[in-house]
């Protein structure tokens, strides 16, 4: 089950890094910045794209979506160049720790040289 488990995970992150490799840009860059339980994701003008994404969906699509998921979602819509990504310090419980750590190398893996890691808040 394990084996099978990774097997369709893997499976899951070469297709979307196909679709990152085959698909055009709609974005140059998106600055994400992940806090222990929300995200902020900015452009280049500092537009919500998390508000203008959320907009143009009904209410009840987004109602139970878990915030890493909705992170996959936007960034997999706009495709962008770059993303700088900037990890608010704070206080994590193991739990949360692990998740924002799979959730990084989950987008590392399907981004690859397209994730920033920065040290200073841009946005």
């Amino acid at each position: 089950q394990d084996y099978r488990n990774e097997q369709e995970r893997a499976d899951f992150i070469a297709l979307l890094q196909f679709c990152v490799a085959v698909q055009p840009c709609i974005l140059d860059d998106v600055y994400l910045t992940l806090y222990a339980d929300r995200f902020t994701m900015m452009d280049f003008w500092g537009n919500d794209l998390q508000q203008i994404y959320l907009e143009a969906l009904p209410k009840e699509e987004y109602m139970d979506v878990q915030m890493h998921d909705l992170i996959l979602s936007i960034l997999m819509t706009l495709l962008p160049k770059s993303i700088h990504l900037f990890i608010a310090p704070m206080e994590l419980s193991v739990e949360e720790q692990k998740q924002q750590e799979k959730l990084i190398d989950l987008l590392q893996q399907i981004f690859t040289d397209r994730i920033l890691i920065e040290h200073e808040k841009k946005f």
